[in-house]
């Protein structure tokens, strides 16, 4: 019989050799094999880097009476295997991510698309406390129906938050929680009905802190006006700026206006080149796009796009 740290060697090295991108290793798979080769790896759940993926099919309750209390929880509604000859999880019960979005110490990952709008209305509510852990949240409404998330969503505080990505989901008060990130990488806002604007001075305000900001992705459906009183250059350049060095990806889709005093309140290498564009003529609305390769310096930017239209921006 192989001692423990021969064995614990032996599952570390399998561990680095199956790790992918996408999906933690398999340590499952071998935590099944017996009960010394399960109290070897259950031993150092951090050591080995233990995450606990939760599907739609996943049975969470029974699994979680046997795993590490700590353990990390990633929840997603794909699979990375074909489901058994006549089982058809759902995603429309959705008990089973309720049921893994209840340990709220431990979910550190979300990653759900094309959610049906039942499903979405008990995620708002089940997910209207603090999350202490979670790093990545991306939901995707999977019809046009989809309701308004609260401002108690994720406890309206995600100070461990670095990814977030809504698509067609209304969040009026994503500033408010936005404004309690300091690791936020990555903002995606896609595909924004108007029942979830947002004004670009609560925006403004919300990033301020946001100095690691890689990416925002901005994308108003509709063409709303700003509200309020439409701001002069010399008003615009009175009120605070903030700063994103880090910034590299940027796209809006919304009213020109909108575009305007958003972006003008955004100091960043990334839009050097553009300090001297003319933005006349922008009561529109507008597509723009801009990024930039750190490793060649190499920046790409589209043209400020006006549509008399207020039209979905295709993808």
């Amino acid at each position: 019989m192989l001692p423990g740290d021969v064995l614990f060697e032996i599952f570390d090295f399998y561990a680095i050799n199956s790790e992918s991108s996408c999906y933690p290793w398999r340590w499952h798979t071998l935590v099944h094999v017996c009960r010394r080769w399960r109290q070897v790896i259950f031993a150092s759940p951090l050591r080995f880097e233990l995450k606990f993926v939760c599907t739609p099919r996943t049975h969470v309750r029974e699994l979680l009476e046997f795993l590490p209390p700590s353990i990390p929880i990633i929840i997603r509604n794909y699979f990375d295997t074909p489901p058994a000859p006549g089982s058809t999880p759902s995603i429309e019960d959705g008990s089973q991510v309720i049921a893994a979005l209840e340990q709220r110490d431990n979910v550190c990952f979300i990653e759900l698309e094309d959610l049906p709008s039942s499903l979405l209305e008990k995620l708002a509510t089940t997910m209207q406390e603090t999350y202490p852990t979670m790093k990545y949240v991306l939901l995707w409404a999977g019809d046009e129906s989809a309701p308004v998330l609260p401002k108690e969503f994720l406890g309206g505080s995600a100070p461990c938050l670095d990814r977030i990505w809504l698509r067609g989901i209304p969040f009026p008060d994503a500033p408010l929680l936005l404004s309690s990130t300091i690791d936020l990488v990555d903002l995606r806002l896609e595909k924004i009905p108007d029942s979830g604007y947002f004004s670009p001075e609560a925006l403004i305000t919300a990033l301020s802190t946001c100095t690691q900001l890689e990416t925002i992705v901005i994308d108003f459906i509709g063409n709303r006006h700003p509200d309020g009183p439409e701001l002069t250059s010399q008003e615009i350049a009175s009120l605070v700026h903030i700063f994103l060095p880090a910034l590299h990806g940027f796209a809006f889709a919304g009213h020109g206006i909108y575009f305007y005093q958003f972006l003008s309140r955004i100091q960043s290498p990334l839009f050097m080149p553009m300090l001297e564009s003319n933005f006349d003529d922008l009561d529109k609305r507008v597509h723009y796009e801009a990024s930039f390769t750190p490793s060649v310096r190499e920046f790409r930017y589209g043209d400020v796009h006006l549509m008399d239209d207020p039209v979905p921006v295709e993808e």
